[in-house]
């Protein structure tokens, strides 16, 4: 039977390996006493997802560490009082949303945009999909690349979203679930829009990330945000960076022009699919920088992560939400979340590779694209990776 919560006190989840608890009388209410549930919010997803799971994570497992006054100072620095964080939880904690689901798929679109180009396409730059399993705790993503072609709509999935502000400015989030949704045959639950300001924010929010660059390399031709968009001079429009081979601190700034470098003359750095790995390298990072108990034991940490939450994800994924997933994956007992990500094989570098970049034609606009190379095979991978059985999911999407 699931336990309902009153309105009497709360029991919060300390992170020490003995799984002591600290109890707080008349602040909330009566929350299981059990570490792993809690923990498993900051792997849920990827992206704004995870960036979601981990402010939930922070928020309990600094309760738990300071109490009353750490709790204080977190919501006076996230902008959001004691009241509506109690009662966000206790919604989730109720909620029965997920009872009857065993998993969760996420569409993230990391957005970009030039700040003097306010009226150009915003392309994305990252689509990955993302699958919870709510019964074993196991989080599969897939990196999409932008250039992959959309037959269906003669464009490649990076203009999707663009597309969608045309069709639908009031939710433009419905068509490149729409087309992406077609293309896999992977029924999507929700779509998560994130600006790559945001994740500059949130990294720089934790104190900058460490990331072990594997291959040195150089992009002469990385698009500057400040330009003048009637420039032609290419030393106003292009900055050169550079990242040497082996680990390093990388804040929010640094860690973006990372992500989204793609001009390298190095054939190890200089691919889409390098790009894709270099994003989930990050992601990694960023999860193993929240995890330090420094992180959690820091209220200022954990109030401008809530805050930026409260300005740009609240509508999108509210945290009851959150607490509700939580709740399904303690309920079902997982112990731990495994984070497993995948990439398209890519022929002909492998034999049966999915995908395929074929020779410049009109049929593709005379674009670089990625094409599928055989549409059965590409989704039953997909359906693989993600962990969900084609036969579900084929069903469900129709």
């Amino acid at each position: 039977m699931t336990q309902r919560i009153s309105e009497q006190t709360i029991y919060y989840i300390s992170l020490t390996s003995n799984l002591q608890f600290c109890y707080i009388p008349e602040i909330f209410n009566k929350m299981p006493t059990h570490l792993s549930g809690f923990k498993l919010f900051f792997k849920t997803t990827v992206w704004t997802v995870i960036f979601l799971s981990i402010f939930f994570l922070l928020t309990l497992g600094g309760i738990a560490w300071w109490g009353y006054a750490y709790l204080n100072k977190v919501t006076t620095v996230g902008g959001i009082d004691l009241s509506t964080l109690k009662d966000n939880i206790v919604s989730g904690w109720n909620s029965e949303l997920l009872n009857n689901k065993a998993d969760i798929t996420f569409l993230v679109l990391g957005v970009d945009s030039v700040p003097n180009k306010p009226d150009a396409p915003q392309l994305t730059d990252t689509i990955l999909l993302l699958n919870l399993n709510l019964n074993d705790g196991t989080l599969n993503a897939v990196s999409l690349p932008r250039d992959l072609w959309s037959e269906a709509y003669k464009t490649k999935i990076n203009a999707l979203y663009s597309y969608g502000k045309e069709r639908n400015p009031e939710d433009p989030t419905t068509f490149p679930k729409q087309a992406i949704e077609e293309m896999t045959s992977i029924p999507i639950d929700t779509v998560v829009v994130l600006t790559l300001d945001t994740v500059d924010e949130v990294i720089d929010a934790v104190g900058g990330i460490e990331i072990d660059v594997e291959h040195a390399f150089t992009d002469t031709e990385f698009p500057r945000s400040d330009v003048d968009p009637a420039s032609k001079d290419p030393i106003l429009l292009y900055e050169t960076v550079s990242f040497f081979q082996g680990k390093q601190m990388m804040d929010g700034s640094t860690a973006i022009k990372y992500i989204r470098s793609r001009k390298s003359a190095d054939k190890e750095e200089g691919t889409d699919l390098a790009r894709s790995k270099r994003q989930t390298q990050v992601i990694d990072a960023l999860m193993h920088k929240v995890t330090n108990k420094k992180s959690i034991r820091n209220p200022e940490v954990v109030g401008e992560i809530l805050k930026i939450y409260n300005q740009k994800f609240s509508q999108t994924l509210p945290l009851p939400d959150m607490v509700a997933i939580g709740k399904k994956l303690y309920i079902e007992g997982a112990s731990q979340v495994v984070f497993k990500t995948h990439s398209l094989t890519v022929y002909p570098d492998v034999e049966l590779g999915v995908i395929t970049h074929p020779e410049l034609s009109r049929d593709h606009q005379n674009q670089w694209v990625y094409v599928v190379k055989d549409k059965k095979a590409f989704t039953e991978q997909l359906h693989r990776y993600l962990g969900k059985p084609i036969q579900e999911s084929a069903s469900n999407s129709d």
